[in-house]
């Protein structure tokens, strides 16, 4: 049996696979699943999305 397990899309990140989604962001019109790593390096940022 295959299991889909969600992965990080982080737009600004492509190489991160991590599955311990955080939230949701919508970007580009797509609501993309985002990491908790990913998502503290985001919010540190200046910028616009």
């Amino acid at each position: 049996m295959e299991h889909n397990v969600e992965q990080c899309k982080n737009p600004w990140e492509n190489a991160c696979n991590n599955e311990q989604i955080k939230l949701y962001i919508q970007f580009n019109g797509e609501i993309i699943p985002i990491c908790e790593c990913c998502w503290k390096k985001i919010a540190d940022q200046n910028i616009e999305w």
